[in-house]
């Protein structure tokens, strides 16, 4: 099912936002290079599940990312811990934030990380990103039907992403043009309520 509205959640500030959809099983987190280490971070249990990471270095004329997956390990850590490894390794190390995507319900395994993996960095624009990944990412053993199941997660997570200005990808099946409006939601006052409406190169930088 495809979604037309998200939550962008102030955790703290703009160093860590969460986005949701109550429909949708994905999370999507943005956490700033600093903000990793934290104490905060580091107890959000969510992070020690599965999923895919992008880290991102804004460079004057464009953006540097790399992707990649992390499964959850035998300490019950998960991609944070991979993430964080990074922050140690040459290549890698120089990021500005990172965007981190799991899924409410665990059902991220070896066989869709890999999926996810290889089709978030098969999609991205690569004639205005600069992509590090030294290989595409094998797409794995999926099933036809499993494969239609997370194709839909994969584009609802870019619909999100091209909607808080996250657009390095290039597709056909999501319509870049959307506005991002913001509305007040009296649950929290660190909750944001996003509606996307379709308009004219218009996008909610958050």
């Amino acid at each position: 099912m495809s979604i037309n509205t998200f939550n962008a959640y102030l955790l703290n500030s703009t160093d860590y936002i969460k986005y949701v959809n109550k429909n949708w099983t994905g999370v999507i987190y943005k956490i700033t290079r600093d903000f990793l280490n934290s104490k905060q971070v580091k107890n959000d249990q969510e992070l020690k599940s599965a999923g895919i990471y992008f880290l991102v270095k804004n460079n004057p004329n464009n953006k540097t990312i790399y992707i990649g997956q992390a499964d959850v390990r035998s300490n019950n850590t998960g991609i944070l811990t991979r993430v964080l490894v990074h922050l140690k390794e040459t290549k890698t190390k120089d990021f500005d934030y990172v965007y981190i995507l799991t899924s409410t319900n665990n059902l991220l395994g070896a066989t869709e990380l890999k999926y996810l993996e290889h089709c978030f960095i098969n999609k991205v624009d690569t004639n205005t990103i600069n992509l590090i990944n030294e290989n595409l990412a094998s797409k794995g053993n999926i099933s036809s039907y499993d494969e239609k199941h997370w194709e839909d997660f994969l584009n609802n997570a870019i619909t999100i992403f091209k909607s808080i200005g996250f657009n390095i990808f290039t597709t056909n099946k999501i319509n870049s043009t959307y506005q991002v409006s913001k509305q007040s939601d009296n649950n929290t006052s660190a909750s944001k309520y996003f509606k996307m409406i379709k308009k004219d190169k218009y996008t909610k930088k958050l």
